[in-house]
């Protein structure tokens, strides 16, 4: 028999309830999330508790979803080949092994399948605790919210705009990882997700809640974010969405579902408002602890919590430091390299950076790197393994040499971007940043054979990492189209799971990277990406009465 207590199935109303009093620590301990809201105040709690929904599942957090799945599936990473047989649950990603991994409560929440059980549940909770708040409000309807509070209130306003915008990076989280990745101009109703656009409490639309196709989601989505742009008006705190983040949500959004001209619009917003130059120091974007001013060109960051140390634990498996206990990001005379970590940068994306000339025949630095303020900043060189030779300086000995794993004697490129902070366990994240938007407006610009295509946004970024400029005159299109995407993986890497997504959204095959050509470890993705995507959670599908008798997920 269905039964609709189980805590993982979408349309809970026993979580429901307790979605108010579930989040207990973020951003300050005063904000206290409570049920019921009796004022502005108590009310305020209602918007901040879903943002700590994105790393709320520990090992298996949300946000810690995209860059993990991104390093461990794109053509960018590779896994440490001397902890392979070891790891091999990582292999669901690796080997981009989706459509055949089963999504269980019963699995890892680091790994595979477990995880994505994980952010199945989470992200539903956050839908939840946004369609709760949301109800409360649209049930006064032009009476009073509270005493002297109508619904036209500057802060009720605010709240329902930040409510709109988490309850939209939780659908295109769970659309982008749960259901075919969305085809423009083809066929998107197949409707797979369980879809809330409004809370209920109605026992027969719990037990078998609608389900919703990518479009529909899609268009929620853009609804919900465009909405939450006419509500926030200025507000601006840390950690915490404003107009500009919702903008940048729009822009990955419509540029992965084929919009853009709309991504375009978006992309101006946010680069037009001269609110976020980018600094020079490009390692003041990922050094910041909370209550830190932002580096200038961050829009929204993550912000830890440091009395409970709530942070986003998945980046100590794609990130060379950790954060327990390790000091000034875990460089110099503080030397961390994570005993766990799992990933460093692939041959592919060595070569084409210009940081080497051409693994894995010739690892020698290649003719950019010196020049790129990010090697060896956001990103770290080891050589290979050697035991440390007699009169070599012990900090300069672990700064230089692989040290982790033994078998690595190559050289390698290690992502080192994430907990780079005096304190690494406080130290913040961006979310949305405007160096991505500058690449975007590029990417577009170019593909459409518009303005400059792209020149002067991308030379904005290169100049910043401290290259020349170049001139779309000394190339031929698509060896330009190729250098925007070179200054992507430079600039971006893995970042919020940034390369599938910005392939999908040009519609370019997801290569294999470092892997083998004979399909052992995963076979190149083509558009339309038709197995770029998870199963649904046989929890769910177990206990959701709208998935009919012998629903197969094939």
């Amino acid at each position: 028999m269905k039964n609709i207590i189980k805590y993982t199935i979408a349309s809970l109303a026993v979580c429901i309830t307790l979605i108010g009093c579930k989040k207990e620590d973020f951003l300050t301990p005063e904000q206290v999330p409570a049920f019921p809201w009796t004022n502005l105040e108590t009310f305020e709690r209602a918007a901040v508790a879903p943002y700590n929904n994105f790393i709320d599942g520990g090992w298996g957090d949300a946000l810690g979803g995209l860059p993990l799945l991104d390093i461990g599936a794109s053509d960018l990473g590779a896994k440490a080949k001397t902890v392979a047989e070891a790891m091999t649950p990582w292999d669901v990603y690796c080997y981009r092994r989706f459509r055949q991994t089963v999504v269980s409560s019963s699995g890892d929440s680091r790994v595979g399948g477990g995880k994505q059980f994980t952010i199945f549940k989470e992200m539903y909770i956050q839908i939840n605790s946004c369609n709760d708040a949301m109800d409360f409000i649209d049930k006064a309807g032009d009476g009073e919210i509270f005493p002297g509070v109508t619904k036209d209130n500057e802060t009720i306003k605010r709240i329902k705009a930040e409510l709109l915008f988490n309850r939209a990076r939780a659908y295109f989280m769970l659309v982008t990882q749960f259901c075919p990745p969305y085809n423009p101009g083809g066929d998107n109703s197949r409707k797979l997700l369980p879809y809330k656009p409004a809370f209920t409490g109605k026992p027969d639309e719990l037990r078998k809640p609608e389900l919703g196709s990518s479009q529909e989601i899609y268009d929620l989505i853009v609804s919900d974010l465009t909405t939450a742009k006419t509500l926030i008006g200025n507000y601006n705190k840390e950690g915490r969405a404003n107009y500009y983040a919702i903008c940048g949500e729009l822009v990955r959004v419509y540029f992965l579902i084929g919009k853009h001209a709309e991504a375009k619009l978006e992309c101006n917003e946010i680069l037009n408002s001269g609110k976020y130059p980018l600094q020079s120091d490009v390692m003041a974007t990922f050094d910041k602890a909370p209550g830190d001013a932002a580096a200038s060109e961050v829009i929204m960051e993550f912000v830890p919590d440091p009395v409970t140390g709530n942070n986003e634990w998945d980046a100590t498996i794609f990130s060379k430091t950790m954060p327990w206990g390790v000091i000034n990001g875990g460089r110099g005379a503080d030397w961390n390299h994570c005993s766990w970590v799992m990933f460093y940068m692939s041959d592919y994306f060595m070569k084409e950076t210009g940081w080497m000339v051409n693994p894995p025949d010739d690892y020698s630095v290649g003719p950019v790197a010196l020049l790129d303020k990010r090697y060896n900043n956001t990103y770290i060189r080891l050589e290979g393994y050697i035991p440390k030779p007699d009169g070599m300086d012990e900090i300069i000995y672990k700064n230089t040499i692989m040290t982790q794993y033994k078998g690595i004697t190559w050289p390698s490129i290690w992502l080192d971007k994430y907990f780079r902070g005096a304190d690494c366990a406080n130290t913040k994240q961006p979310l949305y940043r405007s160096a991505e938007f500058y690449l975007t407006r590029a990417a577009i610009d170019c593909e459409n054979n518009t303005g400059d295509f792209g020149e002067a946004d991308l030379n904005t970024v290169r100049n910043r990492a401290g290259l020349l400029s170049i001139h779309k005159s000394d190339y031929a299109n698509d060896a330009w189209f190729n250098e925007i995407h070179r200054e992507r993986m430079r600039e971006m890497g893995v970042e919020m799971g940034d390369r599938c997504r910005y392939l999908m959204s040009l519609r370019l095959p997801i290569g294999l990277g470092d892997r083998p050509a004979d399909g052992s470890a995963g076979a190149v993705e083509n558009p339309p990406y038709s197995n770029w995507y998870f199963r649904i959670p046989e929890d769910e599908v177990n206990a959701n009465g709208s998935y009919p008798p012998g629903f197969t997920q094939e």
